[in-house]
């Protein structure tokens, strides 16, 4: 939370590289190629840090939506909520007749 401006930013998260294995190396770089995630390299006195935001729906919120009042941000992310329970319940209902007598 940024006092100055009244709005919420991306929280991150600073890691060393080498301590990645392959699966976390491999995340990072699809969902930042992406543009799902902000990474940093080469960071700190050695340059063996890397910071990314964290992995969360807010985070992705105030990714692609830029610093936003809470309230904006919990309204995006329960919009999109429901845009997701809609899309399930119209995937579920028409598959329920693959698999049962209705």
């Amino acid at each position: 939370y940024n006092k100055v401006t009244n709005k919420i930013e991306m929280s991150t998260v600073r890691f060393k590289q080498r301590e990645l294995r392959f699966l976390g190396r491999a995340s990072i770089s699809i969902l930042e190629s992406l543009g799902m995630l902000t990474v940093h390299r080469n960071l700190g006195e050695n340059r063996e840090y890397m910071e990314t935001n964290n992995f969360t729906i807010v985070n992705l919120t105030l990714k692609l939506f830029g610093p936003m009042h809470e309230k904006t941000a919990t309204i995006i992310i329960l919009l999109f909520q429901i845009l997701c329970s809609c899309a399930a319940f119209t995937i579920r209902y028409p598959l329920a007749r693959v698999f049962y007598d209705i």
